[in-house]
């Protein structure tokens, strides 16, 4: 299984293709479980990209294009972001299913808690926070759209977070922006 997360990962890449990267993560969730000392060794860059889906925005298929009659201006729009705003411009499904799988890879262990919650290494060789997940996460606490249960998931996500000391400046971070 080991030798599987490097196309796991270029799977995950692939952000014109909403199926393959909606399938990898509903195979690698139905992975973990079975397969949790695999899966603490995952490398960053996969939990990286997974915290990045929690933010994709929506231009799939699903969208089309709106011509704004006064000002001539095209852009990608959703049916639903004409009437929405924020909760339909991010890819609910790729969102609700990164977070669901981020919440069975942290109840692995504390280091993989703590992994999950920093940023990517900086230059100066230090890991920052990671604001793009937390920023998520209180969007999917505030959000009207996706699964049922997408704000549990969140709270849930939290939680596992907020339990590794070195996640203590993201979990200030987000109060900060509540």
């Amino acid at each position: 299984a080991l030798a599987l997360l490097p196309a796991l990962r270029y799977s995950l890449d692939s952000t014109e293709n909403h199926a393959s990267v909606s399938q990898t993560m509903e195979l690698m969730t139905l992975m973990v479980e079975e397969n949790q000392a695999v899966f603490e060794k995952i490398p960053d860059s996969v939990l990286h990209r997974l915290t990045d889906l929690v933010c994709v925005p929506r231009a799939g298929p699903e969208s089309f294009d709106y011509c704004d009659p006064v000002h001539n201006i095209v852009s990608r729009v959703t049916p639903l972001k004409l009437s929405n705003g924020y909760d339909s411009s991010i890819d609910v499904d790729l969102r609700d299913r990164s977070v669901d799988l981020l919440v069975k890879l942290t109840a692995i262990g504390p280091d993989m808690k703590r992994r999950a919650g920093r940023g990517r290494l900086a230059p100066s060789g230090r890991h920052g926070i990671n604001s793009r997940l937390y920023d998520g996460l209180i969007a999917m606490l505030t959000c009207r759209t996706g699964r049922h249960d997408s704000a549990q998931l969140a709270g849930v996500l939290l939680s596992n977070l907020a339990v590794a000391p070195e996640n203590r400046p993201g979990i200030q971070y987000m109060e900060s922006r509540l």
